[in-house]
């Protein structure tokens, strides 16, 4: 599944596409990893509190404010289409924020370039 490929080379580690959404705890794990990555922020405290609040933030960012809820967490087997749906806009924003990035460092090394000539 090409959803899984794009996190798996987000947050530098294999995801299952099975397990991602057969098992709850599985998909809290790689989407706590995914959300520490894209803010850059170390991704061992995790706690179900501190998961919940990044993503609620991050939902409302990317405009899914109320389409989730405690209940979709606390099912194992998870709503695919659902979330295929979110984590392929998560993946998204996370491409273009780093292809923003890239870009400006390209600017910023062209800028020095020019300077120092």
């Amino acid at each position: 599944m090409e959803i899984a490929r794009s996190i798996s080379s987000i947050i530098k580690r294999t995801v299952d596409p099975n397990m991602l959404f057969d098992k709850g705890e599985y998909m809290d794990e790689v989407l706590w990893q995914l959300l520490c990555t894209i803010y850059d922020i170390p991704s061992s405290n995790f706690t179900k509190v501190y998961f919940l609040k990044l993503f609620m933030m991050t939902a409302t960012n990317l405009g899914y404010a109320g389409n989730f809820t405690l209940s979709n967490f606390s099912r194992d087997k998870r709503d695919r289409r659902k979330w295929i749906h979110f984590l392929s806009c998560l993946v998204s924003w996370f491409e273009c924020a780093d292809t923003e990035i890239l870009e400006l460092t390209k600017q910023e090394k062209e800028k020095a370039t020019m300077q120092s000539s």
